[in-house]
């Protein structure tokens, strides 16, 4: 069984610069893939092939936009509730639209430090990048729910959706991750 590493403090797994910098590397790569893809593809000149190569760039553009956002996190506006809104849509639009997942977001408004902020980021993309890969298997009406709201003891994040449910016990890396953020 693997063990995580602290995420905050001296001994975190990784420093928060790095983690800016492999969004940034990740957006820069994404960008160049939908050039390249467009570059290839261009000696094909049927109406569908452009429409299929227009999706896909569409599509690579809006996960390179997303990873973007991530990592300019402490340039976002300050007020969680608007920073969080923000991620929704760029979540929906990148993972959910694309493939017929639908998105309903409630986030309440409230202050959250940056690097709080930025863990409870990750675990919003890991949870709703889960229930786009594993949730869905063709199904008609899929939604993706998203509830996050600041009480008395600190904010809460609830991302449900109307998939087929877990199919295996064991936690997968995903699950790992998110334990470790929080």
């Amino acid at each position: 069984m693997s063990q995580l590493l602290p995420i905050e403090g001296p001994d975190a797994l990784v420093p928060s610069f790095l983690l800016h910098e492999v969004h940034h590397r990740m957006a820069n790569s994404q960008a160049i893939l939908a050039a390249m893809l467009r570059r290839e593809l261009s000696i094909f000149k049927t109406a569908e092939v452009g429409e299929t190569l227009r999706r896909c760039e569409e599509q690579i553009l809006a996960v390179s936009e997303l990873n973007r956002f991530l990592g300019n996190i402490q340039r976002q506006p300050s007020a969680t509730g608007a920073y969080f809104r923000s991620l929704c849509e760029l979540l929906s639009r990148s993972l959910l639209t694309p493939n017929d997942i639908r998105c309903e977001a409630f986030i309440g408004d409230g202050e959250l430090p940056d690097g709080k902020r930025e863990y409870l980021a990750l675990m919003l993309v890991e949870l709703v990048t889960n229930a786009a890969k594993h949730a869905f298997r063709g199904g008609l009406s899929s939604c993706v729910r998203i509830e996050m709201a600041s009480g008395s003891a600190g904010w809460s994040l609830s991302v449900a959706d109307n998939g087929v449910g877990i199919q295996r016990a064991e936690k997968g890396t995903g699950s790992r991750i998110v334990d470790g953020l929080a």
